[in-house]
């Protein structure tokens, strides 16, 4: 394997542990009922790339090269957040759909009202 492609695999991973991170803090947050934000996004690459550096105390020439890297992938990786995204919203909303579907419809407002403080917004539900 080429030294280049290993570097550019230990960023992607570093990016990734990053983002993980912030989903598993948001969830958190959910979970013990703290408000959560109302739209969740990926760290922009400036925010991704300062976060490394704090982390692995960057030299600045690696730093210039992981930013040309995060530059060069970024299209690459704002369409996998988009369709992880849509894959995330199809789902959350098919599961809506099936347990509406066992519910009186008295109970449907209560269960969308659960659903939406739950997700603090940060999820759209496509089927109203």
């Amino acid at each position: 394997m080429k030294p280049q492609t290993s570097r550019v695999r230990i960023v992607i991973v570093a990016v990734s542990l990053l983002v993980l991170g912030a989903v598993i803090g948001i969830s958190a947050d959910r979970l013990h009922g703290r408000a959560a934000p109302t739209v969740f996004s990926p760290p922009s690459p400036h925010e991704a790339l300062d976060a490394l550096d704090r982390a692995a105390n960057l030299r600045p020439e690696q730093r210039e090269r992981i930013d040309s890297i995060l530059s060069a992938h970024q299209l690459e990786i704002d369409a996998a957040w988009r369709d992880a995204r849509m894959h995330v919203e199809r789902t959350v909303n098919g599961v809506i759909t099936e347990i509406e579907a066992v519910l009186d419809p008295a109970q449907v407002a209560p269960f969308r009202a659960l659903v939406e403080r739950i997700h603090g917004g940060a999820l759209p539900i496509l089927h109203r």
